[in-house]
């Protein structure tokens, strides 16, 4: 497994427990129709970018986020798209069991004005992917990492 991604605005975590995330994606398809992200498995969402955490986070209204990537050997688990609806589009993985990280830096995210549609058509529904440009703000050990765009990681 490459280097994974987790965003938080919180400066001083050494560990992470799994949860159930409180911002899951949500889409309405129609009055009586909604796709809802996952909410049974316990997990910590990591992704492959960290342009890709971003989108997975999108809407964000924190525009300062610390990065971390594990500190240790970790299992992933990739969640299907019944699972997370985006996860094809922003590389999304779960660690299911606690792990240590270390903060690698500081970014600052902003909108990117370019927006990506993919249609999904095995499940019926068109998601509009808000894609962000960052910039490091402090970089811990001058990790070599660049702001690219989504897609850019595509499994």
């Amino acid at each position: 497994m490459n280097r994974i991604y987790h965003l938080s605005y919180d400066s001083n975590l050494t560990h992470l427990t799994p949860n159930i995330p409180c911002n899951r994606m949500e889409i309405e398809l129609s009055r009586n129709r909604k796709i809802i992200e996952e909410e049974v498995t316990k997990r910590i969402c990591f992704s492959n970018s960290i342009s890709n955490c971003l989108t997975a986070l999108a809407p964000i209204p924190i525009t300062e986020w610390y990065v971390y990537t594990p500190d240790e050997e970790v299992d992933v688990y990739y969640p299907t798209p019944q699972q997370v609806p985006d996860c094809m589009m922003t590389n999304e993985v779960w660690v299911t069991k606690e792990c240590k990280v270390k903060c690698i830096g500081k970014i600052k995210a902003d909108i990117s004005t370019e927006i990506e549609k993919r249609r999904n058509s095995e499940y019926g529904y068109r998601l509009i992917i808000t894609t962000y440009d960052w910039e490091w703000i402090e970089n811990y050990n001058n990790h070599n990492i660049n702001n690219k765009k989504l897609g850019d990681y595509y499994r």
